[in-house]
């Protein structure tokens, strides 16, 4: 019988002791096989929350010797579920399966993987998809306030961070976690200076970004619209205009030329008239 990689003393899964079947475990060479089934194997890359977790899925391939290539993970990300399955089949068919650990990307030689992994160190957390939510709630507390202390950096990662977990309570219905999760939010705006009824406070004081400038501007004082002619429909006019009065043609450009060249001309009729 086939055996189980790392010399598995009884063909089971070490995860959850099931029973070795070739089509439960994924192969690695020579008639051995992951020492978890498939099914233990997508849950060993998860982290708490249920999200995929890079570290995870990186120690994983560690362990079976196998490469980790940031290309095809990218690409698993996108296929989806069964991750660690995808990620396997993916070595298999750009005829990588036979490298090993040894052969990996690392932020040494991967220069994207480097800029994801400094995001994913930035943040403190291990899901790329967090890295994305993190950043954008960033950008938007960013050009809303003026973030020029390492105290406000702070203070608004943390809001960021706090904001991530009240979502993932919301998507589990934990009402408890999130009542607990507002109250800390709360407490951190107000520690910062940035809760709504203080928005007054900091504009008197001047504390106030572009952004914030901006937003005011366009509430109290926006900016009317433009009634000014555009000169290319002027241009248009004139010059088509003109041209197709010279062949004869009649089109509305002509019409618009014909009232836009009255307002120059002289009515004969009406001023022999008043002579």
């Amino acid at each position: 019988m086939a055996r189980a990689s790392n010399s598995l003393s009884v063909p089971v899964c070490r995860g959850c002791s099931k029973a070795f079947d070739e089509d439960d475990f994924y192969y690695v060479a020579k008639g051995e096989y992951v020492p978890y089934c498939k099914e233990c194997c997508e849950s060993l890359i998860l982290n708490e929350f249920d999200e995929l977790d890079i570290n995870k899925f990186f120690n994983l391939l560690k362990s079976i010797d196998k490469p980790f290539f940031y290309s095809v993970w990218k690409d698993v990300l996108s296929d989806g579920e069964p991750y660690f399955g995808n990620y396997i089949k993916r070595l298999v068919k750009e005829n990588k399966f036979s490298q090993t650990f040894s052969d990996s990307d690392t932020v040494d030689n991967n220069s994207d993987l480097k800029e994801d992994n400094e995001l994913l160190e930035k943040w403190g957390v291990s899901n790329l998809e967090d890295v994305a939510f993190l950043e954008k709630e960033y950008h938007e507390w960013e050009t809303s306030y003026e973030i020029d202390s390492k105290a406000m950096v702070d203070s608004v990662k943390q809001l960021c961070l706090v904001e991530l977990d009240i979502r993932r309570a919301r998507n589990k219905n934990d009402v408890q976690a999130l009542d607990k999760l507002l109250r800390i939010k709360s407490q951190i705006l107000g520690d910062a200076n940035l809760k709504p009824v203080q928005e007054t406070g900091n504009a008197a004081n001047e504390q106030v970004s572009i952004g914030m400038l901006i937003k005011k501007f366009e509430q109290e004082e926006p900016i009317p619209e433009d009634t000014t002619p555009d000169w290319i429909d002027e241009m248009k006019i004139w010059i088509v205009g003109q041209l197709a009065r010279m062949e004869g043609l009649q089109s509305d450009v002509t019409d618009d030329f014909n009232k836009e060249l009255s307002k120059y001309g002289i009515d004969l009729e009406e001023e022999l008239g008043d002579e």
